[in-house]
């Protein structure tokens, strides 16, 4: 419920809602039980007693006229059969801005906040608001309801704000994790697959030794086989002859230099 105290600037109610007014003569010098009265344009004059040693009260009433308007207190006379009640000494004057509530306003505030900040942290908003039975939508549109800027939203902000950072830590965390983990699978990867690659190639190097063994290993039966043929042994014949011959004819040149020389020197 909204309360208005002494105060110049206009203060904001909604027509039709209960308002308390504080009004305080404590600081006037009234030492005994006294009547004051409250002024309300187009109402009817308020009486009330204030009694020692607080002198304060508050009054609730009820504003349907729209529009800036003064509401007065002051002490006044009060005759009651044969006794009378002097007047508190004091006055006071307080400024309203009586106003026409419709709350589709806040409504499209809200929404544009909500969408503003995202669904994970809208839902924490929302969570804190119900939970707290504070009332931020409403069907009836007369209902008064707390807007996103109002000043008693901060610790649902605060509260929300360190939830949504102990989350996002929490998820920057995880995909950290993942990220080491699926570092870790591709060095593993990449290392079986040079693994896997350098026994292939010692697979290659072995395989192509065995082939050379094995080209060797036939080519060897293929020359023992054509040695030990009659062809082969006609061939092997007819160079081991011209292999004998080419022998003969380098030591008959041998010989015919050797008795060159001598018939050289004699000459000499």
């Amino acid at each position: 419920m909204v309360s208005v105290n002494l105060c110049a600037a206009p203060v904001r109610v909604i027509a039709g809602k209960s308002i308390n007014v504080n009004v305080d003569f404590s600081s006037d010098g009234n030492s005994s039980k006294c009547n004051a009265v409250i002024n309300i344009p187009n109402q009817e004059q308020i009486n009330f007693e204030l009694t020692p040693p607080t002198f304060k009260t508050s009054i609730p009433i009820i504003l349907n006229s729209l529009g800036i308007y003064d509401i007065t207190w002051e002490g006044k006379v009060k005759f009651q059969g044969l006794g009378t009640l002097f007047g508190c000494k004091g006055r006071g004057l307080a400024t309203v801005n009586v106003v026409a509530f419709n709350n589709a306003e806040t409504k499209e505030r809200w929404k544009r906040y909500f969408e503003s900040v995202g669904p994970s942290y809208a839902d924490c908003i929302k969570n804190e608001l119900n939970l707290r039975q504070v009332k931020f939508e409403s069907g009836d549109l007369t209902d008064e309801l707390i807007g996103p800027t109002e000043i008693d939203m901060l610790p649902i902000y605060s509260y929300c704000k360190k939830t949504k950072d102990a989350e996002e830590r929490d998820r920057a965390n995880e995909y950290a994790a993942q990220t080491a983990n699926r570092a870790a699978k591709l060095a593993a990867d990449l290392a079986e697959k040079d693994r896997i690659k350098q026994l292939e190639k010692e697979e290659e190097a072995q395989n192509a030794k065995r082939m050379e063994a094995e080209k060797a290993k036939i080519a060897a039966e293929k020359e023992k086989a054509y040695r030990e043929s009659p062809e082969g042994k006609k061939k092997l014949a007819e160079e081991e002859a011209q292999r004998l011959k080419a022998k003969e004819e380098e030591l008959k040149k041998y010989e015919q230099e050797k008795l060159v020389l001598p018939k050289i020197f004699l000459t000499l």
